[in-house]
């Protein structure tokens, strides 16, 4: 969606670089405004006495510029924004169930180990703390931040803008676009049954155990809708 709004004020700002100010009607009047004999004004067919000088019309142009930039910035924003508990929570269910998660760590912070050896590297979020991606060995450890989204709509996680992916000589776009690889269980009632169904089909298949299983589903419950 967010990828939409950005293309949308993009066409309007080629519209009117290219094309100039858009003709309009007057506002409250019938009828399409009509340039006078000196070349300079617009007016009204039906109301005479009311003039539309060339400056408005600029303005007009410069004030649909301003907002097509102002739609802009509010898409990207949009994309800037942290990753949905739910989102993040479902991900993990299903990433636990094919293996992508070789473990779940389920302290304070809720962990999905993406490799057992040195580098280190894993996700982690909660209910507070956004879904973030971390590489550390014994010389290094940094992070990154995660946005975007991971539901039925869109497998579109994004490292946040403005930073390197190489961290600790890891390239963690790598780990980012196997995320977004991973399969999604469906489940009947929406986002909320998918999340128990992911963790559900992970117990069954022997993936986590059954006391990870309940706490799990517990969070799917009270973040997704």
């Amino acid at each position: 969606m967010n990828s939409r709004l950005e293309r949308a004020a993009g066409q309007l700002w080629t519209a009117s670089v290219r094309n100039g100010p858009i003709p309009w009607r007057l506002a409250g009047h019938h009828g399409a405004a009509r340039k006078s004999s000196d070349g300079n004004t617009w007016r009204s067919p039906n109301y005479q006495k009311t003039p539309i000088i060339g400056g408005r019309i600029r303005s007009i142009a410069r004030a649909s510029a301003a907002f097509a930039c102002w739609f802009a910035l509010v898409g990207t924003a949009l994309a800037q924004s942290k990753v949905p508990s739910c989102d993040a929570l479902t991900l993990y269910g299903n990433a636990a169930n094919s293996g992508l998660c070789k473990g779940l760590g389920l302290s304070k912070l809720w962990i999905c180990e993406l490799t057992q050896n040195s580098p280190d590297i894993h996700t982690t979020f909660n209910e507070t703390v956004g879904l973030h991606i971390t590489v550390r060995h014994s010389r290094c450890e940094g992070k990154l931040d995660l946005t975007g989204a991971w539901n039925a709509q869109d497998h579109a996680l994004m490292l946040e803008s403005g930073k390197p992916s190489m961290i600790c000589n890891v390239n963690l776009q790598n780990y980012v676009d196997r995320l977004n690889a991973q399969a999604r269980l469906s489940g009947a009632g929406g986002d909320r049954a998918a999340c128990i169904t992911a963790f559900a089909t992970a117990a069954s298949n022997l993936r986590i155990s059954a006391s990870v299983q309940s706490f799990l589903i517990g969070r799917c419950k009270k973040v997704c809708k």
